[in-house]
């Protein structure tokens, strides 16, 4: 009878750590992937020809603006080449220049994220963060130009926050990726924190896979839990522990004790 007991016993343990090894790797699925890959080049290599802003009627030009030539012609990510373009528009369509402005913002920000950038891929929503964040220094030492680029800084950071809620909605696992954690963490830095949040069961487990044992095991539960709860789960524990390895240990001198 004891000896039927302790084999079950050990049957149960055993499925046990089994079940939460798989729940482990197929729930969590962490990718091993530490960086971001940025696809917009690093460098600009503008020609400084903006010519066919040539085509901007002076009576409308929101209508009339080349929206996704400028997309495909000037080198948007580089503030500088930004400010080339509308000192150049600003010439040719003089007396204008919140017009100006407004057509440049509309194309940087609905023209480009609605019809022109990979909504779906993890490392071009963090590209827009990056160029945003260069333009959001910019916007603080040119006061001239402050209201464009931080208008279309925050309208990038907010639309990332916002599409990556959605991934997140249709994909639960992709919120334990580090470039999810991490383009979280860049909108949230800019006061746009995406509409998704962990459990306190998740962010146990997120810890474990990182394996930081001391928020684990000193911070949430030795000094964050109540006494009670530490008897119900340590005893618990310590009897499952030790019925596992006596069937072990039942099972290595039945099987191959001679």
């Amino acid at each position: 009878m004891n000896h039927r007991f302790y084999k079950l016993a050990f049957i149960i343990c055993s499925i046990t750590f089994l079940l939460l090894g798989i729940y482990f790797i197929k729930v969590l699925k962490i990718d091993n992937i530490d960086s971001l890959a940025n696809p917009l080049p690093k460098k600009c290599k503008s020609s400084g020809d903006y010519s066919f802003l040539s085509v901007v009627d002076t009576g409308n030009v929101k209508k009339t603006f080349p929206y996704d030539r400028f997309i495909k012609s000037a080198n948007w990510w580089c503030n500088e080449t930004v400010v080339s373009s509308l000192g150049y528009l600003d010439s040719i369509v003089p007396n204008k220049a919140q017009e100006n402005e407004d057509a440049v913002i509309l194309c940087l920000t609905d023209s480009l994220v609605s019809a022109n950038w990979n909504n779906n891929n993890l490392d071009s929503l963090n590209a827009l963060l990056i160029v945003a964040e260069k333009y959001l220094a910019f916007a603080e030492t040119t006061p001239q130009r402050k209201f464009i680029f931080k208008t279309i800084a925050n309208v990038w950071v907010g639309f990332v926050a916002n599409r990556l809620s959605d991934l997140v909605k249709h994909d639960n696992k992709l919120k334990y990726t580090f470039k999810c954690r991490y383009i979280r963490a860049h909108c949230t830095q800019f006061g746009f924190s995406p509409d998704f949040g962990n459990t306190s069961v998740e962010k146990v487990i997120i810890n474990f896979t990182e394996q930081n044992w001391h928020y684990l095991f000193i911070e949430r539960y030795w000094y964050g839990t109540s006494t009670f709860f530490k008897v119900i789960t340590i005893i618990p524990s310590i009897l499952l522990s030790l019925l596992f390895f006596y069937g072990c240990i039942c099972i290595f001198q039945k099987h191959y004790k001679k």
